[in-house]
């Protein structure tokens, strides 16, 4: 028997919305997994963006909308985040109808008598899209809630000047949330929480990738619960749980004339400061190295030494591996010259001195993050290779300067960092993934996969998918160990900045359906005053090896 498809009403503030979210409910109508049903268009509240480009606009605040406006002009010319679209091709005669609702204060409803028609059709969950609170006659009406979303960084949830506030400000991240809310929590229970490093160049750029993580997400927990059904919804209510008291918080404003004109001048300072840099300097990367037993929930940065390197690279993303009695460490090499990376291995002595260094892998694409498995005594390599949209596993013929292509584990994937590891008779696939087509990036949803084997394409999503939504902690920063019996997953902290610190969580659940960690240490890089950041941790018995950032005079 065919799966009915979920049943979804949208609430919008007019006949038009933004292409994100016209391409959304497109993208969700034509699925397999939900379809719209009703379409309520609240015509007393019209959308607007927090900017505009008419006369009204600059008379009312002149150095705000001449800010956004030129910001938008200069980083959003390719988002088309201000693109309205009609709604009129979502809407069917044959199994839509398009409702309207009456407003009463900050609360809208349906009026009685289309109510009751709509009553008698089953809506499994409303997308609400404007600004206002469902009456309760409303609420009860969808079997999975009626969704709404909002910035909360800062503790508000008026969501367009918390992002202007974000970037302008320079803070280390924007906290985004999708809640459900139903007749028993009229406030809403948060369903998705996830937290994103702002584009400090660019509102427009930093309000997009906002925008592209919900166009992923609301479809997403569609298919859960059509998949999964009522445990599903369950099940993310209990993993997002509130950061303080549930409700509505103050809400914020964007600033006045006066403040608008601080903003702007912080703005042009910062870009120009980032210019000065660009010319006069290049991002550099290198490998630090220490030579103690290991004590990776104890490590500092204290005791490591530098890595001699050539002046004409940057060298990242270490990973270290002792065989028949030799110290190499793979590493991704940039030359400042090409600006794409290829893996490099470096054989050093006991004593962690570099002997020799050799390229082993180079594609006309970029690779980094040189992961590697010993698996039946034989080394494996999964480089980190976006640029061409696959997850590829090399096999060493010759251990450790020659390597051969084995296969496509995934295809037709942007993924970062992809981590194995290998725990109770199953190959769990870590990975950072962007399904946003470069919009969010991929610093801040850490997803799962597991099979029965290495050598395979059948690799199943984890139904906790993204298990961490958080760039302080999701994006992967070396190989999983464990230490004590317990499992540790170490990560990078690209809050504030990319790569800024490393945190070793530990793993407390790890199964086909459950998915928990909790950061138990942190690597900070002021603990070197040589680097500003650092993002990859590994060690044997032998050594420990980090990576660390700092700005390198041309």
């Amino acid at each position: 028997m065919k799966k009915s498809k979920l049943r979804l009403g949208v609430i919008l503030t007019s006949n038009t919305v933004l292409k994100w979210q016209y391409d959304m409910l497109e993208a969700i109508n034509s699925s397999h997994y939900a379809a719209i049903e009703h379409i309520f268009i609240l015509h007393s509240s019209a959308y607007s963006l927090p900017f505009n480009s008419n006369l009204q606009g600059f008379l009312k605040n002149p150095v705000l909308e001449g800010h956004l406006l030129l910001d938008k002009i200069l980083f959003g010319v390719k988002t088309g985040i201000d693109q309205v679209v009609e709604i009129n091709t979502l809407i069917s005669p044959h199994h839509n109808t398009s409702s309207i609702l009456y407003q009463e204060g900050n609360f809208v409803g349906l009026d009685p008598v289309v109510l009751s028609q709509v009553a008698t059709h089953t809506i499994d969950v409303i997308l609400n899209f404007s600004d206002k609170h469902l009456r309760i006659e409303l609420l009860a009406l969808p079997k999975y809630g009626s969704w709404n979303y909002a910035i909360t960084t800062k503790g508000a949830t008026l969501g367009n000047p918390l992002v202007y506030y974000a970037v302008f400000e320079q803070e280390e991240m924007v906290v985004s949330e999708i809640k459900a809310q139903t007749p028993a929590h009229p406030l809403g229970q948060v369903i998705y929480r996830f937290s994103l490093l702002p584009d400090y160049l660019s509102y427009t750029k930093t309000l997009q990738a906002i925008y592209g993580r919900l166009s992923v997400a609301i479809p997403r927990m569609l298919e859960g619960i059509y998949t999964h059904g009522a445990p599903y919804l369950q099940d993310l209510i209990s993993r997002h749980k509130p950061n303080g008291p549930e409700g509505d918080s103050q809400a914020v404003s964007f600033p006045n004339a006066r403040q608008a004109s601080k903003y702007a001048y912080k703005h042009f300072v910062y870009g120009v400061s980032r210019l000065i840099r660009k010319a006069r300097k290049v991002d550099h990367w290198s490998i630090l190295i220490k030579k103690a037993k290991p004590d990776p929930l104890g490590t500092t940065l204290e005791e490591f030494m530098f890595l001699e390197q050539p002046p004409d690279r940057f060298w990242a993303d270490p990973f270290v591996t002792t065989h028949a009695g030799k110290h190499y460490i793979f590493v991704e090499e940039v030359l400042y010259g090409s600006r794409k990376g290829h893996i490099a291995v470096i054989d050093i002595n006991n004593e962690g001195e570099v002997l020799s260094m050799e390229k082993v892998l180079e594609k006309e694409y970029h690779l980094s993050y040189p992961f590697l498995i010993n698996y039946n005594n034989t080394y494996y390599m999964i480089p980190e290779t976006a640029g061409n949209r696959t997850i590829e596993l090399y096999k060493s013929t010759g251990f450790p300067y020659k390597w051969e292509f084995v296969m496509n584990l995934m295809e037709d994937v942007c993924t970062a960092d992809v981590t194995i590891f290998f725990y109770r008779e199953k190959w769990w696939l870590f990975c950072c993934l962007d399904q946003t087509n470069g919009h969010a990036g991929m610093l801040d949803e850490l997803h799962l996969f597991y099979s029965d084997k290495l050598f395979t394409t059948e690799w199943v999503r984890h139904p906790c998918n993204p298990i961490v939504t958080d760039v302080s902690s999701a994006r992967p920063a070396g190989t999983i160990f464990t230490w004590g019996n317990k499992i540790y997953r170490p990560s990078q902290d690209c809050s504030g900045m990319y790569g800024k610190a490393i945190n070793i969580n530990q793993i407390t659940a790890l199964t086909e359906t459950t998915y928990e960690e909790v950061v138990v240490h942190k690597i900070l890089p002021d603990e070197n005053k040589e680097i500003i950041g650092t993002h990859t941790f590994n060690f044997t018995g032998t050594f420990t090896v980090v990576d660390g950032f700092n700005y390198k005079s041309r």
